[in-house]
């Protein structure tokens, strides 16, 4: 992600108009955090709260229902909102999840795209989701909070800790490193389910889709 984060105004970070994207929400996440530091302004813990975890919601949408086909749509979403509950889809979904990036990572390999891609383990976005929450909570009295610089240290500091691993991926990468079922390849995509169902492991995957990486490519190009 290029664009600069820094230096922005409240009024230039509220009325920002939304992209589709999580990354979006990491971007004004950062862009509130930096506010904070320059002015002091303790809203801006809230605000970069409010986008963090709702950047890790739709990041993990993004993942799980709309490429990954793991969940449907109307499951994830009674989830949202009750840690719980999430806890508990994502923990059921993890283990084909996991297989899913074991998946993609053998066919990035093989079609050698040169895209960077980015990994996430499902523990680590519950993590970042657990650290946002905290902030959307009441907290005590502002003596304790708003007006005590020891406690906007802290707060701003333990945020800006999980915004910056996101951050730095989003920098380091070009996108999510989960590959879209529905639009892969016929070889592809019978070799996923093959993988999915325990039928063939991960090193037959490779196999396969080394055999058949001529043949996708050649169809490829008599399509262009």
């Amino acid at each position: 992600m290029a664009r600069e984060y820094k230096g922005r105004n409240a009024s230039d970070i509220a009325l920002e108009a939304p992209a589709d994207s999580y990354a979006w929400h990491i971007f004004q996440a950062r862009s509130w955090i930096d506010l904070l530091h320059r002015e002091q302004n303790a809203s801006g813990i809230h605000y970069a709260a409010i986008h963090l975890r709702y950047g890790i919601e739709y990041l993990m949408f993004e993942l799980l229902v709309i490429t990954g086909k793991l969940v449907n749509r109307s499951e994830y979403e009674k989830c949202i909102g009750r840690k719980v509950a999430l806890e508990r889809l994502l923990k059921k979904n993890e283990p084909n999840y996991e297989k899913l990036i074991e998946f993609s990572k053998a066919l990035n390999s093989i079609q050698q795209l040169g895209v960077r891609l980015i990994y996430w383990p499902l523990s680590d976005l519950m993590r970042y989701w657990g650290v946002a929450s905290e902030f959307l909570h009441f907290f005590g009295s502002h003596e304790e909070t708003y007006k005590n610089e020891r406690w906007l240290l802290a707060s701003s500091a333990r945020l800006e800790s999980v915004i910056s691993e996101i951050w730095k991926e989003l920098e380091e990468n070009d996108a999510i490193g989960v590959f879209d079922i529905d639009r892969l390849q016929p070889e592809a995509k019978r070799s996923w389910e093959d993988y999915s169902t325990g039928k063939i492991d991960i090193e037959n995957v490779k196999l396969r889709m080394k055999i058949a990486h001529p043949i996708i490519r050649n169809r490829k190009l008599n399509k262009s």
